[in-house]
């Protein structure tokens, strides 16, 4: 009777290898107790029986659920790399995307997708010089961590809320995407790719650059952000003292790095004893 133990006070006995009834429930098999209780021996040869083959069962669906947790741990060692979707548009600001992009695919954790609109072609060969758009030419270097889809490529995999990513960035973000993702209309890949990154719930970043900003801008903003995005502008700090202009550049793009959590170390983290930091009386406030 030590093996067995009474699982309700209304009838039948339950092993002491089994953690819950629920647990067997969900694994589809039938307590004892059900069986038991058409014999009339509560403690005869019957139950005894039953509880047996139960144990059995048991013992083999355990070493079922054990080989399912192997198999799902060994599936998920491979599923390392970091998703990121970069978005590139027609606002000015293509050095800020170049940075990004170059930074994520230097990192061995991350592969980056890119797609850039036909837009923002246009300001890429104004700002940049590319007339020919490529992984090379927009990277400067070849890099197999990188993919780059045409604007029109709906079929993409990015376009997929099936296809895990862990975030996307739009940069530099014109005021007409703005709209179009505030407004929910997937017209090209990278407004598709950011609908299925909110509706996901995964992390958004759109880093806009145009201003002054008129109220419908602000609005668009603010309802983006309701819905979970993140508006990160492409304002550079000045606290850090830069010398260049890339330091500004590697300002921005190191923000929009931490908020999609991916390491760097393109800038030092403010620490007010370094920086020559002042006390400021109530006068001066």
């Amino acid at each position: 009777m030590r093996s067995r133990k009474r699982c309700c006070a209304s009838a039948g006995w339950k092993c002491n290898c089994a953690p819950t009834i629920r647990r067997l429930a969900n694994a589809g098999w039938r307590c004892c107790e059900t069986r038991a209780r058409a014999s009339a021996d509560p403690v005869g040869p019957t139950r005894r029986r039953n509880c047996c083959a139960f144990t059995i069962r048991l013992r083999r669906n355990e070493a079922q659920l054990a080989a399912g947790r192997a198999e799902r741990l060994q599936t998920s060692v491979h599923v390392t790399t970091r998703q990121i979707v970069l978005g590139v548009t027609g606002a000015s600001g293509m050095p800020y995307a170049r940075r990004l992009a170059q930074v994520l695919a230097a990192s061995e954790a991350v592969h980056v997708h890119i797609c850039v609109t036909n837009p923002g072609r246009e300001v890429l060969a104004d700002e940049l010089g590319l007339q020919q758009l490529s992984i090379e030419a927009f990277l400067g270097q070849a890099a197999d961590n990188a993919t780059l889809y045409g604007p029109r490529e709906i079929g993409a995999r990015i376009a997929s809320g099936s296809f895990r990513t862990h975030g996307m960035v739009i940069c530099p973000c014109s005021a007409h995407t703005l709209g179009a993702v505030a407004g929910g209309v997937g017209a090209n890949l990278v407004t598709r790719a950011a609908m299925v990154t909110l509706k996901e719930r995964r992390r958004l970043v759109l880093v806009t650059r145009e201003m002054p900003l008129s109220a419908i801008e602000l609005e668009n903003m603010l309802r983006l952000s309701r819905a979970g995005a993140v508006i990160c502008p492409a304002c550079p700090g000045f606290y850090m003292r830069p010398q260049r202009v890339e330091d500004l550049v590697d300002f921005v793009v190191g923000r929009v790095l931490d908020l999609l959590g991916v390491p760097h170390d393109l800038n030092t983290r403010w620490d007010p004893s370094g920086h020559g930091a002042r006390s400021v009386d109530e006068s001066e406030a």
